[in-house]
């Protein structure tokens, strides 16, 4: 579901409509990341984790349903970090979509993380599983990731490399751009 609405996000619109955003919202601000967020999760919670959270409760008990749910939560909070890391437009409000030129490409890198995210985070679950003590590693490594990627952002920020604010247009990327150079004689 998360990498469906990621896809989705980056569905073009017409220009005039996104009139509204662009007198609205402050471009110099990246409020942009948090409503993402939400709205992935207000999909992600009926119609993936309470299912979840009823299903295994039923098949495996409360005490392992609860583990569970932790840690398809941990998971999924991992995808989207890492789904809208650097995400800094307004949903559906970019005229051209930014997976024009590169199509083939972001589907077999999204289908490569999905199987990477189902085969890889079950081998895990059921480790975790077999001692729930070590589900006390999954937060701290959690917590591990994002600090160093709070590191990682600042220092790019100080270094003047981070693009910030809201954008409201997908420009071509170039492959050859002409200078202007005018002769000054």
């Amino acid at each position: 579901m998360i990498l469906g609405l990621r896809l989705a996000f980056e569905l073009p619109a017409g220009v005039p409509a996104n009139w509204v955003f662009r007198t609205i919202v402050d471009p110099r601000e990246n409020e942009t990341l948090p409503v993402a967020r939400r709205v992935v999760f207000s999909f992600l919670v009926p119609f993936v984790l309470l299912p979840d959270l009823i299903l295994s409760v039923w098949a495996l008990g409360l005490v392992t349903a609860a583990i569970h749910l932790l840690y398809l939560l941990s998971l999924s909070l991992c995808v989207i970090e890492l789904q809208f890391a650097g995400y800094r437009k307004v949903p559906l409000t970019c005229p051209m979509p930014g997976f024009r030129d590169n199509l083939l490409m972001l589907c077999l890198v999204q289908f490569l993380g999905f199987e990477l995210f189902t085969r890889g985070g079950v081998a895990m679950e059921r480790w975790i599983i077999d001692a729930p003590w070590r589900y006390v590693l999954v937060p701290a490594a959690m917590w591990g990731v994002w600090y160093w990627n709070r590191q990682r952002i600042a220092e790019a920020r100080d270094a003047g490399e981070l693009e910030e604010g809201v954008t409201f247009e997908n420009m071509p990327i170039r492959a050859v751009e002409r200078l202007n150079l005018s002769d000054g004689m």
